[in-house]
C-alpha cells in the first residue's frame, strides 16, 4: 500500500487488511480536499464527538464525513465571496438599491475620515509603522500588505487626540440669545424636574402573546381615529374602505405595504383597519390623485374618497392627525416661579472611541460641564455599548460592570461631589451591556447597582420619559426613530421641504416615540408597553439621537433636536448646550423663541 494509507492506518488506528476499504475512502478524502492524515483526523474527532456509534470509521460514516466536509468548503467558498462584493467598487449597488447612498440624501453625519479609519486598522502590533519597512525598500505598496496582520488598536487615536475643531460650535439656534455666564454665581440654585408619564416598570419580555399584541394595534387605531375625529369635526361619520361604495367615505387605518419583505411604493400601498371600523381588513389604496404626500409603514391616517369595485380604494384627500395638546400649567402655591436662565446640557453616547475604553471623551465633556454649571446634564447611553469592537472581539480583561465602575461611575460621584447644583439624569439605551433589557421601552438603571453613589444630584430616567424641566416639557426617546423612519418614508411634493423636520413632524403627529410597525430590523420594541411609547401631551423640546446629521429644527412650536453622538467610531462627537430664558423677561413669548441651542463639537 501507498505511504499516505499507511500513515492513514497509524493515524487512525485501523488494521490496514481489515480496513482496507475504508482507508481507501480516507485516501481519497485526503487527496480530494488537499488534507493531511493529522487534518482528516482532526475532522473526524469533530465530526463523531456526539456520534454514539461512531468509534471507528466505517464506510459509510467516511461518506457521512465526506458530505460534511464539502459543506463546510462551500460555506467557507460563499463566505469569500461575499467579502469580495463588498470589496469592490459600491457604484452598482448604489444604482440598484435605493437603501445605499442614503447619507446623501438624509444628512447622515460623515464627519469621520474613512481614509484615517482604514490607516487605523492596519495599525500595526508594535505601533510605530503603519507599514513594515524592508531594507530595500522605503514604502510598501496596499497589495503587499500581509493578510495575517495582527492589529492591535492604539490606546490614543490620532484622529481624536489630534483634533482642531475641539469645543467648536457645529450650528446655533437663537444665537442672539445669551448664556448665563460665569457672573452669575447663584448658589443653591433649585432646579425642578417633574416626571408627567409614570416610570417604566421592570416588565418580562419575549413573552408576547399575538392577541394582546394586535389589541394593542388595534387600540392604536382606535385612538388616533378619535383625534382626527375630533380635529376635523368628522362626528364619527367613518365608513369602511373595504366595501364597495359609489359615495364619497372618511375612513381611518394603518399604512402596510403589500410585501412583508418589500418597501412601500406608491403602488403598493394598503389600508389597514381595525376590527371596529373595518373588521381588520385591508384595501389597496390608489393616491395617484393625491398631489402631496409623506407615507411610511406603521402610519396611522384619515382617507377620503371611493371603492367603486371593492379592491381599490382611490383617495382624493389625505387627513394627518394633530399634535398634541399642550399640556395645562399646573397652580402649585409651594413652587416657587421661574425667574432666571435655565441651562442644560445633553449628549448621547457611546462616551468612548472604538479603538479604546478609556472614556476620554466622557472626561472632556464632564469638564465641560464643570467650567459652564448646567442646571441639568442628561446622558443617554449605550454607555457601553455590546457593539463596541473590543467587546465583540472579547479583547476585554475586566468584567463589564467593572469597566463601567471604574470608567463611569467614579466619574459621576466625583463630579457629582464638586458640582452639588447640576442635576445628572441618566437614561438607558437598548444597546447597553449594563441592563437588562436590549429592547425598546427601558426601565430605569439600577443606580445602586452600578456603584454610583446615593445622591439627590443623579437621578435615573427611563428610556423614553417626558419631564418638566423648570416649567418647559421634554420628550426624550433614546432609540434611532429618525434613520429607521427616513429608510421606509415614501414621498410626494410639488415644492421642497425640509426631511429632517418632516420626520420628526411624524412623530409627533403619530402621538407616540415609535410610529413605525412593523419596526426596524435593528429594534426590538415590546408590544405590551407601547402604552409607555405615547407623547400625551405636546412638548416644548422633542430629543431624538440619531446617527443622521445633528440637528435643531423648529416644527409647529416643538424645538425638535438631534444631538447626534459623543463619540463616532475613531472621532469625536457633537452635543447639545441650551439656555432657555425665563418667560416674564421675554413677555410671555413662546419657548421657542426664548431657547438658544448650541450644537458643539466635543
Amino acid at each position: 500500500m501507498s505511504t499516505k494509507i499507511s500513515s492513514l492506518a497509524a493515524v487512525f488506528e485501523l488494521d490496514q487488511d481489515e480496513h482496507a476499504d475504508v482507508l481507501l475512502e480516507l485516501d481519497s478524502l485526503c487527496r480530494l480536499y488537499t488534507l493531511e492524515p493529522k487534518e482528516l483526523k482532526y475532522k473526524w474527532d469533530a465530526f463523531s464527538f456526539d456520534k454514539k456509534d461512531a468509534k471507528v470509521p466505517t464506510v459509510d460514516l467516511v461518506h457521512q464525513l465526506k458530505v460534511n466536509i464539502q459543506q463546510n468548503f462551500e460555506q467557507t467558498l460563499q463566505v469569500g465571496k461575499e467579502d469580495t462584493q463588498q470589496s469592490r467598487p459600491l457604484m452598482k449597488q448604489k444604482l440598484q438599491d435605493p437603501s445605499v447612498g442614503f447619507s446623501e440624501f438624509m444628512d447622515i453625519d460623515q464627519s469621520h475620515d474613512p481614509v484615517n479609519d482604514f490607516l487605523a486598522k492596519l495599525t500595526s502590533n508594535r505601533g510605530d509603522k503603519i507599514y513594515p519597512e524592508t531594507p530595500n525598500e522605503t514604502k510598501t505598496n496596499l497589495a503587499t500588505v500581509p493578510a495575517t496582520l495582527d492589529i492591535e488598536q492604539s490606546q490614543i487615536t490620532p484622529a481624536y487626540s489630534d483634533r482642531t475643531h475641539a469645543n467648536l460650535i457645529d450650528s446655533q439656534y437663537n444665537a442672539h440669545l445669551a448664556f448665563r455666564g460665569q457672573d452669575d454665581n447663584t448658589e443653591n440654585r433649585k432646579t425642578n424636574i417633574q416626571l408627567i408619564q409614570p416610570p417604566i416598570e421592570e416588565y418580562r419580555y419575549m413573552f408576547e402573546k399575538i392577541r394582546n399584541k394586535s389589541e394593542v394595534l388595534d387600540d392604536r387605531i382606535d385612538y388616533i381615529a378619535d383625534v382626527i375625529n375630533r380635529a376635523y369635526q368628522l362626528d364619527n361619520d367613518y365608513g369602511n374602505p373595504c366595501r364597495a361604495t359609489q359615495s364619497t367615505i372618511t375612513a381611518v387605518g394603518r399604512i402596510c405595504c403589500d410585501s412583508s419583505e418589500g418597501k412601500l411604493n406608491d403602488k403598493s400601498i394598503l389600508l389597514e383597519t381595525s376590527r371596529a371600523l373595518g373588521m381588520g381588513k385591508r384595501v389597496k389604496l390608489d393616491i395617484s390623485k393625491v398631489e402631496e404626500y409623506t407615507l411610511f409603514p406603521g402610519q396611522i391616517i384619515a382617507v377620503e374618497g371611493t371603492n367603486m369595485t371593492g379592491k381599490i380604494f382611490t383617495v382624493d384627500k389625505i387627513l394627518l392627525p394633530p399634535f398634541p395638546e399642550k399640556l395645562e400649567p399646573t397652580t402649585d402655591e409651594n413652587k416657587a416661579p421661574n425667574n432666571r436662565i435655565t441651562e442644560a446640557i445633553i449628549a448621547s453616547g457611546p462616551y468612548t472611541l472604538d479603538t479604546d475604553l478609556s472614556f476620554k471623551p466622557l472626561e472632556e465633556l464632564l469638564e465641560t460641564c464643570r467650567n459652564e454649571q448646567p442646571d441639568v446634564l442628561i446622558l443617554m447611553g449605550p454607555f457601553l455599548s455590546v457593539g463596541h469592537p473590543l467587546i465583540v472581539n472579547g479583547q476585554l480583561d475586566e468584567l463589564p460592570e467593572d469597566i463601567f465602575y471604574n470608567q463611569i461611575s467614579k466619574r459621576l460621584n466625583v463630579f457629582a461631589g464638586s458640582q452639588p447644583n447640576t442635576q445628572v439624569l441618566l437614561m438607558p439605551h437598548a444597546n447597553d451591556i449594563i441592563q437588562d433589557w436590549p429592547l425598546f421601552p427601558q426601565p430605569r438603571l439600577n443606580i445602586g447597582e452600578l456603584n454610583i453613589v446615593s445622591s439627590p444630584t443623579i437621578q435615573s430616567i427611563s428610556n423614553p420619559s417626558i419631564l418638566d424641566i423648570n416649567g418647559s416639557l421634554f420628550a426624550i426617546a433614546n432609540v434611532d426613530i429618525l434613520r429607521s423612519l427616513g429608510t421606509q418614508e415614501i414621498a410626494k411634493s410639488n415644492t421642497s421641504s425640509d426631511r429632517l423636520a418632516n420626520l420628526s413632524r411624524h412623530i409627533l403627529q403619530q402621538h407616540t416615540f415609535y410610529p413605525l410597525f412593523p419596526p426596524s430590523g435593528s429594534d426590538a420594541i415590546d408590544a405590551d408597553q407601547m402604552a409607555y411609547l405615547q407623547i400625551s401631551a405636546k412638548p416644548d423640546f422633542l430629543v431624538t439621537p440619531s446617527q443622521l446629521k445633528h440637528f435643531t429644527k423648529l416644527v409647529d412650536d416643538v424645538l425638535c433636536i438631534n444631538p447626534g453622538h459623543l463619540c463616532k467610531g475613531r472621532s469625536g462627537g457633537t452635543f447639545v448646550r441650551l439656555a432657555i430664558h425665563p418667560s416674564e423677561h421675554m413677555e410671555a413669548s413662546p419657548t421657542s423663541d426664548r431657547t438658544r441651542i448650541d450644537l458643539v463639537r466635543i
